[in-house]
């Protein structure tokens, strides 16, 4: 599917390679200066490589930063260049083509599978001279390594619970109400309270029916003690939560 095309600092760009020039900034801690976007056709120095999408040429602080340059864009998934007026009409530059834009041209395409062979992407063909550390490198796999995986579901912490209903609420505690829901999605999971009946615990806290919510915990509690052949007593001791905590589902830790 086609990129949406955008304006990025006077040049047509597509959003998916606007986004992989701002991560190669990101990565030397400076901006680049953008010479020729894509989607540029008409231009013979380019041989057509800037005619589709994924295209860009780019210039940073130059000299000994050429190779930094040049590396930051092919760890984030260009096919990248450091180009001199002595390989042709045009003055120091970085060419970069993001691999794998659906809306490359040809002549794009080309210089990929130039890449990937170690060549420079000229027509002389000549060996690339640049760091091949990133050759397998793609958009898609870069933001995967550097995207932070989400952080795990904190434990849920079982001290004895018992379970009794008041005139001031449900003594749940150290429980909380999050802890209390989680341990019924458990029971739900593996069949020992029904979906319905855990709607009803919610509703019935909603509207602080106290007696009527302990009542739906207790019994799922003697549910889970029932399934695991446990002394049902609807407590939930070190004995039961013991038992909870040896499901592959149950995401706990028991501090009986």
């Amino acid at each position: 599917m086609a990129e949406t095309r955008v304006t990025f600092r006077g040049h047509r760009l597509n959003t998916r390679t606007r986004d992989m020039v701002l991560a190669a900034e990101k990565i030397l801690g400076y901006q680049f200066d953008i010479i020729q976007g894509s989607y540029n056709s008409g231009v013979a120095a380019s041989a057509g490589t800037h005619d589709g999408g994924g295209a860009v040429d780019v210039w940073g602080k130059g000299g000994s930063h050429v190779a930094a340059e040049v590396a930051a864009l092919r760890k984030v998934g260009f096919a990248a260049w450091g180009r001199t007026p002595a390989q042709g009409p045009w003055g120091y530059h970085e060419h970069a083509i993001a691999i794998g834009d659906p809306e490359l041209s040809s002549g794009a395409r080309n210089q990929v599978t130039a890449y990937k062979n170690g060549r420079n992407g000229l027509a002389s063909n000549g060996r690339d001279t640049f760091t091949r550390a990133y050759v397998n490198n793609t958009w898609e796999k870069y933001k995967a390594s550097v995207t932070p995986a989400k952080p795990p579901v904190p434990p849920l912490v079982f001290h004895t619970l018992s379970v009794k209903a008041g005139a001031n609420g449900l003594a749940l505690s150290p429980w909380t109400k999050l802890e209390v829901e989680r341990f019924l999605s458990y029971c739900v999971q593996t069949g020992a309270l029904s979906r319905e009946n855990r709607g009803s615990w919610l509703n019935v806290v909603e509207h602080k029916n106290w007696e009527h919510a302990g009542l739906i915990v207790k019994q799922a509690v003697k549910n889970v003690q029932n399934k695991g052949g446990l002394k049902v007593d609807g407590i939930f001791g070190p004995v039961t939560a013991a038992y909870v905590t040896k499901s592959p589902i149950a995401n706990v830790i028991v501090n009986g």
